[in-house]
């Protein structure tokens, strides 16, 4: 799957979720907000990096929560996760999007 492929996956409800960078969780809405949750997900699908490695990214340190209430119930933050509940959530979207073989792929 090439990255253009991987952008028709890609998409936000709103500039709010983007300026947020919340993962959006369990609706059909799903998906990869950004060109840097892109690249981070093609250098896992590549094997360049595991997961584990990939969570101690700086993109991931840099998550913050919303300053109000406008954001639904079912997004959820990352930053409030730990790093085993963000590697099931990625699997869970991998699973979702399924063109790949997942047992290619190092979680």
């Amino acid at each position: 799957m090439n990255e253009e492929e991987m952008f028709k996956f890609s998409k936000s409800r709103n500039l709010k979720d983007i300026d947020w960078r919340v993962v959006l969780e369990g609706s059909s809405d799903s998906g990869l907000l950004d060109f840097n949750a892109r690249s981070l997900l093609f250098q896992l699908l590549e094997g360049r990096q595991s997961a584990r490695d990939l969570l101690r990214h700086p993109y991931f340190k840099s998550f913050r929560a919303p300053q109000h209430q406008t954001v639904e119930r079912k997004h959820t933050v990352v930053g409030q996760k730990t790093s085993d509940e963000v590697l099931d959530k990625l699997r869970e979207e991998l699973q979702r999007f399924n063109p790949f073989n997942m047992s290619e792929i190092m979680l």
